[in-house]
């Protein structure tokens, strides 16, 4: 169901899920960070995904983006790769509660990196990315599959072969990103998880917010790539 349909109706999206029966929702990421949602939630068993929905807090299932990004780290560094650059938007960093800047900041330290800021833009123009780039001068950019799709398709024409170059490894990687290396997000798992949790709380009878919320998440996996290379 789309809220936003249920509201052009007139009606509110409560009375909508009381009319057909329905009993539990499952909320998917929201289109913009720190969303809030109003529903009569003492009527529902609710579980969310990722960390979009700020109020209220529900059980939640998730990627475990913190260490998947430092896993990530680690891969690359074994790989050769020694000046990182985490560059991505704002609002994607947001969408994951800032858990991808933390994980690189903890991961360079643990593996003895130079500091390096993480470089967040608020334009979707690819010179800004191009721009960043080239000040940072980095050997490898960890960003998401949106930009990194970006990225191997631009920076050649710009003088920069990927990965001799720089090289490019995606926080967020999708099945469908074919040759790109990075983090393989299970997308099908999480949702497994969330349709258990669900099922557990409509047998149980458990609805409304939860005094005490569970967070279930999962670590992504490495995946190699051809925009990822070796550093003798």
């Amino acid at each position: 169901l789309w809220l936003p349909g249920i509201l052009g109706t007139g009606k509110t999206p409560s009375q909508v899920l009381r009319n057909r029966s329905i009993r539990g929702l499952l909320l998917p990421p929201q289109p913009a960070p720190n969303t809030r949602l109003d529903l009569d939630w003492d009527d529902f068993s609710a579980v969310s995904f990722g960390f979009t929905l700020t109020a209220p807090s529900l059980h939640n299932v998730g990627i475990d983006h913190f260490r998947s990004i430092q896993n990530l780290l680690r891969e690359i560094h074994r790989l050769g790769y020694r000046r990182p650059l985490l560059l991505l938007s704002l609002k994607s960093d947001q969408r994951v509660s800032f858990a991808w800047s933390a994980g690189f900041h903890v991961g360079c330290r643990q593996l003895g990196l130079p500091p390096s800021e993480p470089v967040h833009l608020t334009s979707s123009d690819f010179r800004d990315f191009l721009a960043a780039v080239r000040k940072a001068k980095p050997d490898v950019v960890l960003t998401t599959r949106g930009w990194a799709t970006l990225a191997r398709e631009q920076l050649p024409a710009a003088g920069l072969r990927v990965p001799e170059d720089v090289a490019l490894a995606a926080v967020n990687y999708a099945a469908t990103d074919q040759g790109q290396g990075g983090i393989f997000e299970d997308g099908l798992l999480v949702g497994r998880h969330a349709v258990d949790i669900l099922t557990a709380m409509v047998q149980r009878g458990e609805v409304g917010i939860p005094k005490n919320v569970k967070h279930l998440i999962t670590e992504g996996t490495f995946h190699p790539g051809f925009s990822l290379g070796r550093i003798s």
